[in-house]
């Protein structure tokens, strides 16, 4: 698992519980977000003055990147595939790069008024992009629809979705139907949403009583994971399409802000406005990592992107074991 702090990126290994220094930015951050390539092999870090940074987490060296301090932070990040790079900035627009070419820039989808959240290519086609954002807004794109020629490097969105009456971070392709996407609204808006990504057609909303932080579809079953802000704090693991609740996990002090989901079927990280960091197995928390200070934390397990997280710091709690100390 990637953790990345103000100025600094860390690895994480689950399977010995070590972790190690990847990056140094103290000159040139702070991070704003960091996210792991399709096959593992490559880190993708950006900073507060929009430069952006590919690292082999094997060699620790920087494989590539770019810089242009005249571009709005980056708030965003989801990888098409190994090479092309879908960048979300503070600014709204959005924008894919491939890697491989000199010509890095491919075309911007540039329809969000404010801020993009999150970004989320469909696994199963790799065909549409969803982005969600501070303007309250979902788009659907289609990477196959004709460019305009008019302008041959701009595309058109292929769903707006606007029912949503507080920002959307929340937001996932179901890995076995292509078409099925859910969003979930902040603290004003309390919604689950299920959308047919073909027509654009709402297919059930459900009310879940708090804002809706983060969620994540299970790999292998119709099961959706969500997480949760006031009153309770908790994730809830919902059957899909009955949502019936299967299970509730509670005990934070404070709104779980992220998600992320490990290769390693049934594991999840979470963090928590209560300064921790919670390795999840099934409905058995195996783990926290306690966070000190207030600065960024982002995390971002193999193969699944994560949100930001507002603190700093991660320390390891166990008897036996830590992680590092600021």
């Amino acid at each position: 698992m990637a953790i990345g702090l103000e100025d600094a990126v860390y690895l994480w290994d689950a399977a010995n519980e070590s972790t190690k220094l990847l990056q140094d930015v103290e000159d040139s951050g702070p991070i704003t977000c960091i996210c792991w390539s399709s096959d593992c092999a490559v880190l993708a870090i950006t900073l507060g003055n929009s430069d952006l940074s590919l690292i082999d987490p094997a060699t620790e060296h920087i494989v590539d990147g770019m810089e242009d301090e005249n571009q709005s932070p980056v708030s965003s990040l989801a990888w098409r595939s190994n090479s092309i790079l879908t960048v979300g900035r503070f600014d709204g627009t959005v924008v894919d790069y491939d890697f491989k070419k000199d010509d890095m820039f491919i075309c911007f989808y540039n329809e969000h008024r404010r801020g993009v959240c999150s970004l989320k290519w469909s696994e199963l086609s790799g065909r549409y992009l969803a982005s969600g954002g501070l303007d309250k807004l979902v788009h659907i794109w289609d990477a196959c629809m004709p460019i305009s020629c008019h302008h041959p490097r701009q595309r058109q969105w292929l769903h707006r979705i606007n029912s949503h009456t507080s920002i959307v971070k929340a937001i996932d392709w179901c890995p076995t139907w292509s078409n099925l996407l859910a969003s979930g609204g902040g603290r004003k808006d309390h919604c689950v949403k299920f959308w047919n990504t073909v027509n654009g057609a709402s297919l059930n909303s459900i009310d879940v009583g708090s804002e809706v932080c983060a969620l994540l579809w299970d790999k292998n079953k119709s099961e959706l994971l969500t997480s949760h802000g006031s009153p309770n704090n908790q994730l809830t693991l919902w059957n899909y399409p009955s949502m019936m609740r299967v299970a509730e996990l509670s005990g934070h002090s404070s709104r779980v802000l992220s998600l992320a989901g490990s290769p390693l079927e049934g594991v999840v990280a979470s963090a928590v406005a209560d300064e921790t960091v919670r390795s999840v197995v099934g409905s058995i928390t195996t783990g926290s990592f306690v966070v000190s200070k207030r600065q960024r934390i982002l995390i971002q397990a193999y193969g699944f992107e994560i949100f930001k997280y507002e603190r700093n710091c991660l320390r390891y709690k166990s008897d036996f074991c830590s992680l590092f100390v600021d």
